[in-house]
């Protein structure tokens, strides 16, 4: 069809999603998984999903496998450098404070309930989970879709409004002379 665009996902979306995945703990399944979606086969960029490598770059902390008492401290420091808005996709078998009421918790999330060490996700980033991609691995499509549903979710809140930027005033070295005819020139010129 002559004259069509293509929608852009971000369009679709209403906004970008850059993931920062963290493993708390998990059996490497669920990041093989994720190393597949970021190939041609599934193309996360099509659906406006973007893996970046920095928390300060990222809108959606992924975090796969039950968190472990040592992954605590870089969780919660991931979270604090992340800016507003921003929300939390969890993904894998373990009780999840996304999952149905209800529902019953697979064979290893059980195991794993009562283990020493295992830990629930703290508070902010438990009140923060939008979507849960389920199973062990989960499947790239429920990937995709529980990010998606992230996406949503952030195209629905509204970002803090920043302060202005204030211009600096020029250096009196570096700042431009206003020319008596008109025009501006360098200091040197």
């Amino acid at each position: 069809m002559k004259g069509a665009r293509a929608v852009t996902a971000r369009e679709r979306l209403g906004v970008a999603v850059f993931v920062r995945h963290l493993d708390g703990g998990s059996s490497g399944l669920a990041e093989a998984e994720l190393v597949a979606l970021a190939g041609a086969a599934h193309d996360l960029p099509r659906h406006g999903i973007v893996l970046v490598a920095s928390p300060v770059h990222a809108n959606v902390l992924l975090v796969t496998g039950p968190l472990t008492l040592n992954m605590v401290g870089p969780a919660a420091a991931t979270w604090r450098a992340m800016p507003e808005p921003k929300c939390v996709v969890t993904a894998g078998e373990w009780p999840s404070p996304a999952a149905a009421p209800g529902a019953v918790p697979p064979l290893s999330a059980q195991l794993l309930a009562g283990s020493y060490a295992t830990t629930p996700l703290p508070d902010d980033l438990a009140a923060a989970v939008v979507a849960h991609a389920a199973g062990d691995p989960p499947s790239p499509a429920e990937l995709v879709e529980a990010l998606r549903r992230a996406g949503r979710h952030l195209a629905g809140v509204r970002a803090p409004r920043r302060s202005p930027r204030l211009s600096p005033r020029p250096s009196p070295r570096r700042g431009l002379l206003r020319r008596p005819g008109g025009g501006t020139v360098g200091r040197d010129g």
